[in-house]
């Protein structure tokens, strides 16, 4: 078997341009002017597709309105059941992630705990508890996280992400390390927050990616295989 078939980050031989699977000569890219990749691996793919789907959910952030935000969090709602005594993970949002704090502060003021990532030596992430208001260090990936050590099993994880398909794939910032975490939480309910607009038509998952259950969007909840709509 070929490294480059199963691997993730090593590129198969480039295409020579006389090649008839050269992309030049596919009729489906005859309107592109940019120079079409001629060998890439998975990785490189990502690369390429990031700074695209980065760009959308930025234009999708920028014009989201307070009943964007309101649906979110109904959205959440309708998923999540009794709050009392449930454990509610999410994140510490960044740049055009959708923000999940409301989310927090409303499961908070229902009785649930909540807590974020932190990202240990490992990049393996440890849900600690985080209350509005407590202090924040950089973790092992230059992320704010919690300071307290109280690490949490969480009912429900909300995840950020750059786009997701109908399969339960979901493309993140490419550092894997949802990917490494998530096998870990096999009992916890794992839902991507994202605008209706950063669903893909596929994903090519791989052997380490790792689906999620349903990702809730300003419009709906999207169940994939295995959840009830």
């Amino acid at each position: 078997m070929l490294i480059w078939r199963r691997s993730y980050a090593t590129s198969p031989p480039f295409l020579d341009k006389n090649d008839v699977r050269h992309p030049r000569f596919n009729h489906t890219f005859k309107n592109i002017k940019h120079e079409l990749p001629v060998g890439e691996s998975l990785k490189d793919v990502v690369n390429r597709i990031s700074p695209f789907w980065k760009a959308k959910r930025e234009k999708l952030f920028s014009n989201v309105s307070d009943h964007d935000n309101e649906t979110f969090l109904k959205n959440f709602i309708s998923i999540s059941g009794n709050l009392k005594g449930k454990v509610i993970a999410g994140y510490n949002p960044m740049g055009s992630e959708v923000n999940c704090l409301e989310i927090l502060r409303y499961s908070m003021s229902k009785g649930a705990l909540t807590c974020l990532p932190y990202v240990n030596k490992k990049k393996i992430i440890e849900f600690r508890e985080w209350i509005d208001g407590d202090d924040l260090k950089l973790d092992y990936s230059n992320i704010l996280a919690p300071c307290k050590d109280n690490i949490l099993m969480p009912n429900i994880i909300l995840i950020p992400l750059l786009c997701f398909d109908s399969n339960g794939t979901r493309l993140g910032m490419g550092g894997g390390i949802y990917d490494r975490t998530l096998p870990f939480f096999k009992l916890s309910d794992k839902f991507g927050l994202a605008f209706s607009g950063q669903q893909a038509s596929r994903i090519n998952r791989e052997d380490h990616d790792y689906p999620i259950d349903g990702v809730i969007t300003e419009k709906s909840v999207i169940f994939f295989k295995g959840k009830k709509n």
